[in-house]
């Protein structure tokens, strides 16, 4: 993965987070619109990956600052976690 304030990945719209594969290339199997704000950190745990940064949306969907994803970057809404009030 790479993370930070970019919103583009090899010119592809890829909104402060991007999975990529071992050559460097976009993982085009990792979609979705990303965050609107900085990601600083992620962490994979065997029921999902969790973003964490000073967005307030991901995806399009309001997501306070913390968001767990599935493997193709699509938001797990299982996860109710309230987030967080500052980064």
């Amino acid at each position: 993965y790479a993370l930070g304030e970019f919103t583009a990945y090899n010119s592809f719209v890829r909104n402060r987070i991007v999975r990529v594969t071992s050559t460097g290339a976009r993982d085009t199997t990792f979609t979705g619109a990303g965050a609107n704000g900085t990601v600083y950190q992620i962490i994979q745990q065997p029921d999902g990956i969790y973003s964490v940064g000073n967005f307030t949306t991901y995806n399009g969907i309001t997501k306070t600052r913390i968001v767990r994803v599935t493997s193709t970057g699509a938001i797990d809404n299982t996860f109710t976690g309230g987030g967080a009030n500052g980064a």
